[in-house]
């Protein structure tokens, strides 16, 4: 006979283990209801490509005449979380958010780049994220257009 001792709040029992199959560990049943919810874990990741062409900047998406022959494209990757409707009651508190009949594109510009700024988490550079606002405006916008691409106005309207 097989005995596997137990302690159960300061009692000793005996339990006979002889018939005691291995128990088969069944998969957590998963709630489909969770995939309504947005999580950290729920992200997108865009690349920026760029290249100095005679000290001017040629940014993937902004400049009219970014080669993508060029043999001296860089490029960096940022990673978003998809937005939340916390994000968007975020987003909407802020001062310069107007209602959608009102909005202006410069307003709408305003508005993405608010977005992007709220659902960023991370990127390839070696710089501390702190340095976003010094990064050439032509990058901001390369990044702005690309969550665009990924996410339309979600989060926004």
């Amino acid at each position: 006979m097989t005995e596997e001792i137990k302690e159960v709040s300061n009692a000793v029992s005996i339990v006979d283990t002889t018939n005691v199959t291995s128990i088969a560990v069944l998969p957590e049943i998963k709630d489909v209801n969770d995939d309504l919810f947005i999580t950290e874990d729920d992200t997108f990741t865009i690349t920026v490509r760029w290249y100095k062409d005679n000290g001017k900047l040629k940014v993937e998406k902004v400049s009219d005449d970014f080669d993508i022959n060029n043999k001296e494209i860089n490029s960096f990757t940022v990673t978003f979380k998809y937005p939340s409707q916390g994000d968007y009651e975020g987003l909407m508190s802020t001062n310069f958010y107007k209602s959608p009949d009102q909005m202006k594109l410069s307003d709408i510009v305003q508005v993405e780049v608010g977005r992007m700024v709220n659902l960023v988490r991370k990127w390839s550079l070696k710089q501390d994220m702190a340095k976003m606002i010094d990064l050439d405006p032509d990058i901001i916008k390369a990044m702005v257009n690309l969550v665009r691409d990924e996410i339309g106005l979600k989060g926004i309207l």
